[in-house]
């Protein structure tokens, strides 16, 4: 991330933006509270806090958060054009009249695009200079006299293909236009030195005034509420035992008693039953 440096008078400090964030929560807090909570607002007035001193703070929060009350003009960068366009001529001519010499005039194409390079995110503006003055001594170069008939007829094929004279004048021109820090009118450093002040002029608009808060109001919920005070921890719960769930027994069932013969039943079952045993106690053998 990158910081914005905030310059006072005695010192030079690195905001970033996290720090910027809270400097923005904090003016927003105050500034929302005492617009809203006539109490406070009536306290901080015995203060000497004026509306004025109100309506600065607002101004300086306002700035800070990129409010512009003009209409939104897009900025003109000559400079900035100019490369663009370069760039876009470098992105599909250069590789269009390599093409067309390296099929019609080999020597040439090895001429005017040695050491050049085409690849993705090479500079556009240093190609297309190059490229530029190469032509030239295709034209009219004192070293390349022996070789002035073939060079002529490679410039008369990339007049075909779309470069002609005229365009390499334009080119030229761009390249002035875009090299010169004097058609650079950048209006985004502009702005961004002007924030650079509104956040140093909030910045002691609210150490001044949050100073003030503190020696008005003693209860730590108002400093709270105005962004300047900070909630007490608690001290931490002791950690619950985890409490078994009582186990819930079903209905008992008792088995059934064995059912004994009855021996004390009436005389008459009594003895057949005595005569059974007897019966079957008395060996086979010994029976008539």
């Amino acid at each position: 991330m990158e910081s914005i440096k905030v310059v006072y008078e005695d010192q030079t400090e690195q905001l970033l933006p996290s720090e910027v964030d809270r400097l923005m929560k904090r003016g927003y807090s105050i500034l929302r509270l005492l617009s809203n909570d006539p109490f406070l607002r009536a306290a901080m007035d015995q203060a000497g806090y004026t509306m004025k001193d109100h309506n600065e703070g607002w101004t300086l929060f306002l700035a800070c958060s990129g409010y512009d009350a003009a209409p939104v003009e897009v900025p003109v960068n000559p400079a900035r054009n100019a490369s663009a366009e370069i760039a876009g001529f470098a992105g599909v001519m250069l590789m269009r009249a390599q093409g067309a010499l390296e099929h019609k005039h080999a020597e040439e194409e090895k001429f005017v695009f040695r050491g050049m390079d085409l690849r993705a995110g090479a500079s556009p503006i240093a190609n297309v200079t190059l490229f530029l003055d190469r032509l030239d001594e295709l034209e009219s170069g004192d070293n390349r006299a022996s070789t002035r008939e073939a060079d002529h007829h490679a410039l008369f094929t990339l007049e075909r293909r779309g470069i002609t004279t005229e365009v390499r004048e334009e080119l030229r021109a761009l390249l002035v236009m875009a090299c010169s820090s004097e058609f650079a009118n950048d209006t985004t450093s502009e702005k961004a030195e002007a924030r650079k002040k509104s956040l140093k002029a909030l910045r002691l608009w609210l150490t001044d005034w949050t100073n003030t808060a503190r020696t008005v109001f003693k209860r730590r919920d108002q400093l709270i509420r105005l962004g300047i005070g900070k909630q007490r921890r608690g001290r931490k719960a002791p950690p619950q035992q985890a409490v078994a769930e009582p186990v819930i027994a079903g209905p008992v069932t008792q088995p059934p008693a064995p059912i004994e013969p009855a021996l004390n039943g009436p005389a008459s079952l009594r003895g057949v039953v005595s005569a059974n045993d007897s019966a079957e106690a008395v060996p086979p053998s010994q029976v008539a």
